[in-house]
Parts: C-alpha cells; sequence; structure tokens
C-alpha cells in the first residue's frame, strides 16, 4: 500500500516528543500520515500481541466461525489488549501521558492484523483451524508468523503480572503441539472456562456444572478425571477436535459447548 502511495499512517512512538515528532516529520508525506505516542513499551507489547490476536482469528476462521464471532473475539481481544498494557504501564511506571487504546497504533493494528487476507499470522492461523500441522502451515506459508513464536513470551512474560488473559492462553494451548511419538497430556481443558463470570467448578452442588464430552473423543485421545487429554504414545499428528459441553446444576438449561483443537 505504501508503494501504491495509497493512504496510511504511521505512528512514531518516543520518550522525547519534540526529538519524536522530527523524525516523523521527514516520514510525513502526501499519502502517509504521522502520529506521535510516548508510550513506547505499550506500542512495542500492543505489536506483539496483535500477532497472537491474528493467530486466534485465523484459527476460527479456519473452523468456519461466522464474521458475528469474529467481530465478538476482536471486540474481547482489544480490551484484554488494554487490561494487560495498562497492568504493565502502572506497575513498570513506564513514562508517558494516559493512553488511548483505541488509538490507531492499538485497535487498528489489531483489526487490519485479524481481518486483512495479507496478514501472515491470520494466514497461518486460518491453516491450523482447517487442520494443518504446524510444521505443515509453516512449510505452506514460506514466511514468519511472528504469532506462532511471541504467544509462548508472553504467556511467560504474564506469569509476572498475573493478568487474566483467556485468549491468549487459549492460543497458546491451540498452537503447542504435543509430540506424538512420545505422548503427552494437555492443560484441563476448562482451565479458563467461566460460569456467570466465575471460573467453572465440576461437582454436584448448586453453583457448579456437570461436564460432558459430545460425540466420542479421536482415537488416541483419552480424557483424565482432572479434565485434561492424555495423547497416547505413536498418535499420528494432526489437529484432533475435541467437543465438550457445561450445564449449570442449578439451571440445567444453562448449557454451553465448545471445540478445542489438540495438536499433535
Amino acid at each position: 500500500e505504501v508503494v501504491a502511495e495509497q493512504l496510511s499512517y504511521l505512528t512514531f512512538s518516543g520518550v522525547d516528543t519534540l526529538m519524536t515528532s522530527e523524525i516523523a516529520s521527514y516520514f510525513k508525506s502526501d499519502y502517509i500520515n504521522t502520529i506521535v505516542n510516548n508510550d513506547v513499551v505499550g506500542v512495542q507489547y500492543a505489536a506483539v500481541l496483535k500477532n497472537i490476536y491474528a493467530l486466534g482469528a485465523g484459527i476460527a476462521h479456519g473452523l468456519e466461525y461466522g464474521d458475528n464471532f469474529l467481530s465478538v473475539y476482536i471486540a474481547n481481544c482489544a480490551n484484554e489488549m488494554k487490561v494487560l498494557l495498562s497492568a504493565i504501564k502502572q506497575k513498570e511506571n513506564a513514562e508517558g501521558t494516559p493512553v488511548n487504546y483505541a488509538a490507531s497504533v492499538y485497535l487498528g493494528d489489531l483489526l487490519v492484523t485479524c481481518y486483512s487476507l495479507h496478514s501472515r499470522n491470520r494466514t497461518f492461523g486460518n491453516m491450523i483451524g482447517k487442520g494443518y500441522s504446524v510444521k505443515s502451515a509453516e512449510l505452506e506459508l514460506n514466511m514468519v508468523a511472528e504469532g506462532y513464536y511471541a504467544v509462548k513470551s508472553i504467556y511467560q512474560i504474564n506469569q509476572k503480572y498475573g493478568v487474566d488473559m483467556p485468549i491468549i492462553d487459549a492460543v497458546e494451548d491451540t498452537i503447542t503441539p504435543i509430540n506424538g511419538n512420545i505422548g503427552g497430556t494437555t492443560i484441563s481443558l476448562i482451565t479458563n472456562d467461566k460460569l456467570n463470570g466465575n471460573p467453572v467448578v465440576v461437582g454436584t452442588a448448586p453453583g457448579e456444572v456437570t461436564f460432558n464430552i459430545v460425540g466420542t473423543l479421536p482415537a488416541g485421545l483419552v480424557l483424565n478425571p482432572d479434565y485434561t487429554i492424555s495423547v497416547a504414545p505413536n498418535t499420528p499428528a494432526g489437529n484432533y477436535n475435541v467437543e465438550y459441553s457445561i450445564c449449570e446444576n442449578t439451571n440445567p438449561s444453562n448449557c454451553d459447548s465448545v471445540t478445542i483443537v489438540v495438536p499433535v
């Protein structure tokens, strides 16, 4: 788009506003507008996070989820990003004025990376959603999908901040494969599940839920008592779909089901 001289925006982030503005001025043209921002740390994290969220958007598209789901998904991604960036800014005492997380460098970049057909990360996620293994998707894409490597880093970094990030957790779970030669175990399927805003507890008491696998598990996969999935040794490579439902004991009609992907 830059080569085609299509209208676009660039954000320049720096602590020294005058110096940053001067540098930005050299890039401004009839078709490129520049924006100055001093949230240096937040801008860098946002640039990493949007790639991870685009992976999730691609996975949803590959699973044939519709536009309505994707709009809700991205809205929640924007909120999750805001929560993490706010926590980092507060705990690290990062410099800068109050941040508008709806600005183009945050929300705008998130939107285009999740929606654009030119997005490498969305394309990579789309392949995963369609059943490609991570290795097969990497070979076919023949480009680097930064989100694949970034999700592990953000997941580990967030252990320091302790922010509730169910979308990052779900993407990390989905694209981290289990070695099919030796087998392995997933995290609990219900780790990020909530009922009325609270983490679910499986049991028979009021406020707890019942858990059921929908259909049958793929060959080589076993559900454990702690709701993890064990993958048997010598399980062929691929993405295995596992669908389950949770229902509220005191209101059995309050049910939800989800399909998770176990990459091997």
